[in-house]
């Protein structure tokens, strides 16, 4: 799992975290609002169990290329999700980010999130920002996270060694025992 904390003293934080699931073949993006400020550290605890101060996003691998992407040739990456019969549709968008003067400074994680059985509600809004360290360190996490889910599929893999198996022992049965009389190159 990476995490991001973004306390501060306005309670306007947040806290990002990125996990994987090889098994489920996706990953998992949460963020959370800032609840309090205690003189010093941000809190985020009762975040999680408010709809309106958090939100999780279920990403596919492709969507995680697609952030890579940006995070690689800064190009934005903009997903929407809506499934039939949820209650909310989310919006996620990573893109650059520049400060006041125009100096690129890192890139900015944005998702909305709209109330679908409640169209008058607004969209609650969750954003961090994250420096070029960071945004590096979430690059070589997805990397790790595409590289084992690639690699890992435990149904397809079965198939594919079951078939080879036996692609191996019928080759093996037809290969003449003999070896040819002229080399072959």
């Amino acid at each position: 799992m990476l995490q991001f904390y973004k306390p501060n003293a306005k309670i306007t934080g947040s806290a990002c975290s990125i996990y994987y699931s090889v098994s489920k073949e996706c990953f998992f993006l949460q963020i959370l609002k800032q609840e309090g400020w205690n003189g010093k550290n941000g809190t985020f605890g009762k975040s999680r169990d408010d709809a309106s101060k958090s939100v999780l996003i279920k990403l596919s691998p492709i969507e995680a290329a697609g952030m890579l992407l940006t995070l690689e040739k800064d190009t934005p990456f903009k997903g929407y999700h809506q499934y039939p019969g949820a209650r909310y549709a989310t919006t996620i968008n990573l893109a650059p980010y520049s400060n006041t003067a125009g100096e690129s400074v890192g890139y900015s994680l944005a998702v909305f999130k709209k109330d679908t059985q409640d169209t008058a509600a607004p969209s609650a809004s969750f954003r961090i920002g994250l420096y070029f360290a960071e945004a590096r360190l979430l690059r070589e996490y997805l990397c790790i996270g595409l590289r084992e889910i690639l690699l890992y599929r435990p149904d397809e893999a079965k198939t594919v060694a079951a078939k080879t198996e036996t692609a191996a022992a019928e080759a093996t049965a037809a290969t003449p025992a003999t070896e040819p009389e002229t080399p072959v190159f």
